[in-house]
């Protein structure tokens, strides 16, 4: 009778440790499903706002987190850290900029996986920090390294349930801070070989292949199609005048301008020199030249100061459509450029469409 109690009981306790290891071995499956998954989204884009958006949602989701915020690079000049996006806040106006030479940028960037909120919060050399990242709620806090290099880090705060993190959801989120320190240095080596750093605008050789793309894919599914070649007027005045530094600040200004004046669609290159090219899929006449004509205007009227001083800008645009009788896209390039040279022969700071003739 004593010995089939005790059957019974080790039988009871074998069933629950077996059950326990099944849940076990379902949870590290299931995680790296999802590590699987993250990995397969962060390497099928190189845009650094899609890849931030899966991680942050990543890790919200798997590890039920209330909040997670995401710190990168400022931009490829500096190396200090700026919160990039941020989830879970019923705000997101943080405006949190961390420098390079801070104590936790220093120690993120020794051989640790992770740090506790707690651990630092206590010791008086982060005091500064501590102070920028507690409206954050952060509970733990992972770099992003490649090349034993780090490029940016995650603040995750509480888990939902009030729990403590286990050492699976370290794991998991170990795996997926590696996957994402290598996806954002091969986004980062891309936008440096694709991006004009001065104008932050596409490089010339990215043009022209997203030209023929559009070129091609415009003509096959029979899709309008328009590109604007625009230039600053006496450019060359104004570096003669106010120096090669104040060229160098008019070109950063236009780059910037030119991006808060069209689509996101729109694709936006620096040409060359002063000119500058953008590429406007499904767009008809009326709609490119409306653009055109706000990038004028804005430019005309903004203030370009450089050390005090004001320096009046203008530019000349040409706009060309596509059109049955261009066989390639130089021939649109050579319109649009065409009409841009009407531009200038015709006083300048106007915009001119190119016609079929």
């Amino acid at each position: 009778m004593s010995r089939k109690k005790i059957t019974d009981e080790n039988l009871k306790q074998t069933v629950t440790l077996a059950e326990e290891m099944f849940e076990n071995y379902e949870k590290k499956i299931l995680d790296l499903s999802n590590i699987l998954n993250f990995i397969k989204i962060i390497t099928s884009t190189l845009n650094i706002e899609k890849m931030v958006q899966a991680l942050l949602f990543s890790c919200q989701g798997n590890i039920l987190v209330s909040s997670v915020s995401i710190f990168l690079h400022v931009n490829l000049d500096d190396s200090n850290f700026m919160l990039k996006n941020s989830v879970g806040y019923e705000t997101d106006n943080f405006d949190i900029k961390i420098k390079k030479s801070d104590p936790l940028i220093k120690f993120l960037n020794t051989n640790i996986n992770y740090v506790f909120f707690k651990d630092i919060k206590i010791d008086e050399a982060y005091k500064t920090i501590v102070k920028k990242l507690t409206p954050l709620d952060p509970e733990i806090i992972l770099p992003f390294k490649a090349k034993l290099s780090l490029n940016g880090f995650l603040v995750l705060s509480k888990k939902l349930t009030g729990k403590d993190f286990t050492n699976s959801d370290l794991n998991f989120m170990t795996s997926i801070a590696e996957a994402a320190g290598i996806a954002i240095e091969n986004t980062r080596l891309y936008e440096m070989a694709t991006v004009d750093r001065m104008s932050t605008l596409y490089v010339n050789h990215y043009f022209k292949n997203r030209m023929a793309e559009e070129f091609s894919r415009s003509r096959r599914f029979k899709k309008p199609f328009s590109l604007i070649m625009m230039d600053i007027d006496h450019f060359k005045i104004v570096n003669d005048t106010y120096g090669h530094q104040a060229g160098d600040y008019v070109i950063k200004q236009i780059g910037r301008i030119i991006h808060e004046s069209i689509r996101q669609m729109d694709i936006p290159s620096r040409y060359g020199g002063e000119e500058f090219a953008i590429i406007l899929p499904e767009t008809g006449v009326s709609s490119t030249k409306m653009i055109a004509e706000r990038l004028r205007h804005t430019i005309e009227t903004f203030d370009f100061k450089f050390k005090n001083k004001s320096i009046k800008i203008t530019s000349s645009f040409g706009i060309s459509l596509l059109e049955k009788n261009f066989k390639t896209q130089e021939e649109m390039i050579q319109s649009a450029d065409q009409a841009l040279y009407y531009s200038k022969e015709l006083g300048r700071n106007m915009v001119t469409v190119a016609h079929p003739s």
